[in-house]
């Protein structure tokens, strides 16, 4: 995911001075965008899905601090913490936003 991310930003920017589309809009909607996209899916998954990790017997961040990994737990663990989230609801903030986005890109309304 990072390194999708990363792409984005890096290529938008290019883009974006490449044709001179600072001075539009969209490029800024599209910006705010997948500013809330990050919030939200770090607001919505990033502790559920850590806690996963720790309890999967994976590296974990906590807080911002990355740890190394503990002793794995039972599946009952696992499964009862993943019961938590609502992974749908992260694809449709995922997939939906960057759709929105490619949208902007594509038609540049305003």
């Amino acid at each position: 995911m990072l390194w999708t991310l990363v792409a984005t930003i890096v290529f938008g920017v290019i883009a974006g001075f490449q044709l001179n589309w600072w001075r539009f809009g969209w490029i800024w909607t599209a910006i705010v965008l997948l500013v809330v996209i990050g919030v939200f899916m770090g607001l919505l998954g990033a502790e559920v899905y850590g806690e996963a990790r720790k309890v999967a017997g994976l590296p974990y961040r906590s807080k911002g601090k990355l740890f190394p990994p503990e002793p794995p737990k039972s599946d009952e663990d696992l499964f009862a913490i993943l019961e938590k989230s609502n992974p749908v609801l992260l694809t449709i903030i995922g997939y939906g936003g960057y759709a929105i986005i490619a949208r902007l890109m594509l038609a540049k309304p305003f």
